[in-house]
């Protein structure tokens, strides 16, 4: 196949032989060599569910709005995330100013844009309604269980933290009863002069 996103000049496409229009948009050659080939000009294929992909690279702004529609109605339920993705990058594209629009399009182009996209919504959006798209999912799951466990191990530090400093100033209760100074009993706990002071 040889696809053009801009409708050829009818003397283009006969100059190249693609003369046979086979169904709106795909074109044949009666040339020899080249008879097997099929020309698609993406802008004139019908509007059909089974073109909505292509029909999303056409030229034309009205057939990529149409296709665009025609792929969430007949196509969105089954897309994966990395398509949608696609898609999303095909709109960031559509609306880039002062690109030329004549150059190639790589998937990781498309990925890069479509994942970029939710980002910039993700801080428009509730809590709730994050929570109800993505709350079961595995992503969020497994962030969650990341988050109790690093508070479980932060807990713990808390409590060995606040068991160590009960310790200290019962040590510097029985140091102060038994006539230690203020000083030293500081060097030796590790407690503040003001602590030790708030006890005497």
């Amino acid at each position: 196949f040889l696809v053009s996103a801009p409708q050829p000049h009818p003397k283009t496409r006969e100059a190249l032989g693609y003369t046979e229009p086979i169904r709106p948009g795909v074109y044949g050659n009666l040339r020899f060599l080249l008879e097997r080939s099929r020309l698609l000009v993406l802008s004139e294929l019908a509007d059909a569910p089974y073109n909505a992909f292509f029909k999303l690279f056409a030229h034309q702004r009205k057939a990529k709005q149409a296709a665009l529609a025609s792929f969430e109605v007949h196509h969105r339920a089954k897309m994966t995330a990395e398509v949608e993705w696609m898609i999303l990058g095909l709109l960031k594209l559509w609306t880039i100013t002062g690109e030329t629009t004549m150059r190639a399009i790589t998937k990781e182009d498309l990925l890069k844009y479509g994942q970029a996209l939710p980002r910039l919504v993700l801080p428009l959006i509730t809590e709730d309604e994050f929570a109800e798209v993505l709350g079961n999912t595995p992503y969020i799951q497994r962030i969650r269980e990341e988050v109790r466990e690093e508070s479980l191990v932060q807990g713990r530090e808390e409590g060995r933290e606040e068991g160590g400093l009960k310790k200290a100033l019962e040590t510097a209760r029985k140091m102060l009863a038994k006539g230690y100074t203020i000083a030293d009993i500081a060097d030796l706990t590790g407690l503040t002069v003001e602590a030790i002071s708030a006890l005497a």
